[in-house]
């Protein structure tokens, strides 16, 4: 059955309604028909059957069908992210959607490469918005991360304040991943969250700080990896082992 966003405050209306886009790709590139039945979410767990009752003005009107509501993860799973090149952050956002993050928040790291502005990054979060959107309606997912663009990693380090924390670290004192995560108190934590540096990783002056503020630093294996390829594997490693 196809799926569809139908964003909270779109099921007030009466009668519901698609957006634009979320139309245009249910009537031209679905082909969906009036009488098709479809299924909605609205990104916050909620989901229902529904019945395409009419097309007037290329929007899908919507009938809705009974509510369910998918619970939420017994651990919110939190990626700080230091911003990567174009166009690593989709894909990214793509398969944080995929392995159930609750949040994904970009930063600009001391080596982030770019380092976009304010104006730049609230553009840049439309598209993840969208992409979001795209993997969460191929995957099955009801629930989409919150994402967002901090501009440094001591504004990510007041928004991470009181949550239990891991810093993804190339040092090679750093325990491994496995060993913090099961003697970090984990089983009775509501949210951690997974500090993933840059190429070249964050600055020491970064990472101390973000160590001062309760991160515990912890070994991805004995190869370096891409910060793409390290944000997968900690949300890997975050779902099976929570």
């Amino acid at each position: 059955m196809t799926r569809c966003f139908l964003p909270p405050e779109s099921w007030e209306e009466i009668p519901p309604r698609l957006s634009e886009s979320e139309s245009h790709h249910l009537l031209r590139v679905r082909r969906g028909r009036e009488g098709d039945r479809v299924r909605v979410f609205d990104g916050a767990g909620r989901s229902a059957d529904a019945e395409i009752v009419a097309t007037a003005g290329g929007r899908a009107v919507l009938r809705l069908g009974e509510p369910r509501r998918s619970p939420p993860p017994r651990l919110a799973r939190i990626l700080i992210q230091a911003m990567p090149k174009h166009p690593k952050p989709e894909a990214i956002v793509e398969k944080a959607v995929e392995l159930g993050a609750s949040a994904v928040w970009f930063v600009n790291a001391e080596r982030s490469v770019p380092r976009p502005s304010a104006e730049a990054a609230a553009e840049r979060c439309e598209r993840w918005r969208a992409v979001a959107v795209a993997a969460a309606k191929q995957c099955g997912q009801d629930r989409l991360p919150e994402l967002a663009w901090l501009e440094s990693v001591e504004a990510a380090v007041r928004r991470a304040a009181g949550r239990r924390q891991i810093l993804c670290a190339l040092e090679a004192g750093a325990r491994p991943l496995r060993d913090v995560l099961r003697s970090g108190g984990l089983a009775d934590a509501p949210s951690v969250v997974a500090w993933v540096g840059p190429e070249g990783d964050f600055s020491p002056d970064e990472a101390r700080r973000i160590v001062a503020a309760g991160a515990i630093p912890a070994r991805l294996g004995p190869l370096t990896l891409r910060t793409e390829t390290a944000a997968l594997y900690v949300l890997c490693i975050l779902a099976y082992e929570t």
